[in-house]
């Protein structure tokens, strides 16, 4: 493996890089969103649920212990039914798996690591890297749309006709 095509396949991988970059730093960024906003909604719930168990312990003869209890479930509730539908712990793993695929894909390129090994045309090699890093990007499409999916289905009457 020779260094002067190792800086060649780096710089044309910078060069690709320079066009995409966007896209990897956005799956980043949308990782780390999804996971902090997962997290939130975690901690949140741990501590409405400690309420609920700890205020009972608390004599109340007005009758607001049992309205903060009640409150404390209620959101319990909305935070899971929001954890449900916008699915932020699925989301975050989905978006570091592209991003993670990506700088792999990079390395493997850059580096002459199976199936980019030197000694091959090098336009055929950058034009394999490109591809694959693609197709990388149209697998995380194709499970954010199966999040989607399964969010909206909508249960179908059987067609009597059949």
């Amino acid at each position: 493996m020779s260094r002067e095509l190792t800086d060649k396949r780096i710089e044309r991988a910078d060069q690709y890089d320079q066009r995409t970059r966007y896209q990897a730093e956005w799956y980043c960024n949308r990782a780390n969103v999804n996971k902090k906003f997962f997290q939130a909604i975690g901690i949140v719930i741990i501590f409405l649920g400690s309420l609920v168990g700890f205020l009972p312990l608390f004599d109340d003869a007005s009758g607001k212990r049992d309205i903060l209890i009640g409150i404390c479930g209620g959101l319990i509730v909305i935070l899971k039914g929001v954890e449900r539908i916008w699915l932020p712990e699925e989301k975050w793993v989905n978006y570091r798996k592209a991003s993670e695929a990506l700088l792999r894909e990079r390395e493997k390129y850059t580096e002459g690591i199976a199936p980019y090994q030197f000694g091959r045309d090098e336009d055929s090699v950058y034009t394999l890297f490109v591809e694959r890093s693609i197709l990388i990007k149209a697998e995380e499409q194709n499970n954010f749309w199966g999040l989607n999916d399964k969010n909206e289905k909508i249960e179908q009457k059987p067609d009597p006709q059949t």
